[in-house]
């Protein structure tokens, strides 16, 4: 669960040294490196807005985008 990414995040707090940027897992919880090594949903939500705003891209291109750049498994 959100524990492992949030112990991930507290071993890594040396800015620049975390191995991953952003951690989320099955509920919907996320949290980004350099912010509170807890799940929270607005600071996601105010992301994504700020993501689609940058990139005039809908969300469901955005998602289809990542996807695709990730190892299939």
């Amino acid at each position: 669960g959100y524990k492992y990414v949030a112990e991930t995040f507290i071993e890594h707090k040396e800015p620049g040294k975390t191995p991953v940027g952003l951690g989320a897992e099955a509920s919907g919880g996320l949290s980004i490196a350099g912010h509170i090594p807890e799940k929270d949903g607005i600071v996601a939500d105010l992301l994504m807005a700020d993501l689609v705003s940058q990139t005039q891209t809908p969300i469901s291109q955005l998602i289809k985008q990542i996807r695709d750049s990730l190892p299939q498994v």
